[in-house]
């Protein structure tokens, strides 16, 4: 399979398939996929760009569920357990609502099953496989209840590992209208991250002047508070403008930065003295398409269009079941990609830098080996002995913790513990 090119700006890589990475091997099967995004657009940005075509035929910007769009924060690096953007039908929360007409909901990211005795994510239940989730207790419920979801988010993660290389490669995964367009998504968050960063330094300022003394995390977190608050009043507005452009007044076309659209299934678990309910999800998983297949076996369920996320979201026109996952749960060749930064390896890491592209590490060279004597012998025999210990792919200071998986959730009552990075 030839390796098909990305471009970005004036430059263009070249991605080589396993077969040309000097011996490279395919991803490793049961490999998590999909465990991070990017979503750095701020909330009313999401919410213009997911415009879309009511009943009457009007461009209708979908507003946030109260409150939700404080819920989430932007970020290039986006995981497991963090509120990410969501559409889904509003007749879930109003019954009174149109058919077809969507609202923006912020929601964690890993399915809470209503069984589940706490508002954890030990279950792993970050992505689900489309082709055991109608067998699973935990997919049956929300799919006989209509409770479908779309996982918004500028792009995806995938890593990828080639025999001879000490370090994953990570690929930044994303809609093709955007190739060449990476400007977009960085300006879109310029702004939030220029405000957060004018406030840290306005912060730093009074503290110098009133002559206390304080640590960087509390000025941090005072930073977080304010421009939450901000954020607060800014959504508030923008919302306001959205709902005066509805009706009969036509809203402008998104022409920035083209999300991805993912299906997926959401919960609402409330357990005993809890002051909300939770909304949590998982993301649907498929066999990758040809494009992707030698980067990772899976890849999100891509819902190409609006006309498959209408089609995914009315619960009342397409049933839950296997009719549903038959026409719309499949593999798409609409993607582009490439190469990203080791930077983003790191989840706490949120800046540019995790999305601009890079140039691929080269494989490693062949080398004669050489057989080590005296202490590096004794060293290399305790090594490996330690090693048996560990998981193989496990690499120096991990710890152990509930570990997400391809969507297969743990038995019920029960949790699995497995390697995971500190």
């Amino acid at each position: 399979m030839p390796g098909p090119e990305t471009g970005l700006g004036s430059a263009t890589l070249h991605i080589v398939p396993s077969a040309t990475l000097g011996g490279a091997r395919s991803p490793i099967p049961g490999s998590t996929m999909c465990g991070r995004t990017a979503c750095p657009l701020p909330a009313g940005q999401v919410s213009r760009a997911c415009t879309y075509r009511d009943r009457r035929g009007h461009r209708t910007v979908p507003a946030w569920r109260d409150g939700d769009a404080a819920k989430y924060r932007p970020s290039f690096n986006k995981s497991p357990s963090t509120f990410c953007p969501v559409l889904v039908s509003k007749r879930h929360f109003c019954q009174d609502a149109e058919p077809g007409e969507r609202v923006l909901a912020a929601m964690r990211w890993g399915l809470v099953p209503l069984w589940s005795p706490e508002p954890t994510s030990a279950y792993s239940m970050n992505n689900c496989r489309s082709d055991t989730m109608t067998q699973k207790k935990s997919y049956q419920g929300p799919l006989n209840k209509g409770q479908r979801c779309v996982v918004v988010a500028d792009g995806f993660f995938e890593w990828y590992r080639g025999t001879g290389s000490k370090t994953k490669q990570p690929y930044f995964i994303y809609a093709p209208e955007n190739r060449d367009r990476l400007n977009l998504l960085l300006e879109a968050a310029e702004a939030t991250t220029s405000d957060e960063n004018i406030k840290m330094e306005e912060l730093k300022e009074e503290v110098k002047k009133e002559g206390k003394v304080k640590k960087e995390e509390e000025v941090k977190e005072e930073v977080k508070e304010e421009v939450k608050e901000e954020m607060k009043e800014e959504v508030k507005e923008e919302v306001k403008e959205e709902e005066r452009c509805g009706g009969e007044e036509e809203v402008e076309e998104w022409r920035g930065w083209r999300p991805l659209t993912m299906a997926g299934l959401f919960e609402c678990w409330q357990g005993a003295g809890a002051e909300e309910p939770l909304y949590t999800f998982t993301v649907i998983t498929v066999d990758a398409s040809p494009t992707l297949a030698w980067l990772h076996h899976r890849m999100p369920a891509i819902l190409e269009d609006d006309d498959a996320v209408r089609r995914w979201l009315d619960f009342g026109t397409l049933p839950g079941g296997k009719a549903a996952l038959d026409e719309l749960v499949r593999p798409s060749e609409r993607v582009a990609f490439h190469a990203v930064s080791t930077f983003v390896n790191n989840s706490r890491n949120n800046s540019p830098e995790c999305v601009l592209e890079a140039r691929p590490h080269a494989p490693a060279t062949a080398e004669k080996p050489q057989k080590p004597k005296g202490s590096s012998l004794l060293m290399m025999n305790w090594l490996k002995k330690s090693e048996k210990k560990e998981d193989e792919n496990a690499p120096f200071g991990t710890k152990l913790e509930p570990q997400e998986n391809d969507g297969e959730e743990e038995e019920e009552g029960s949790v699995t513990k497995k390697m995971r990075l500190a």
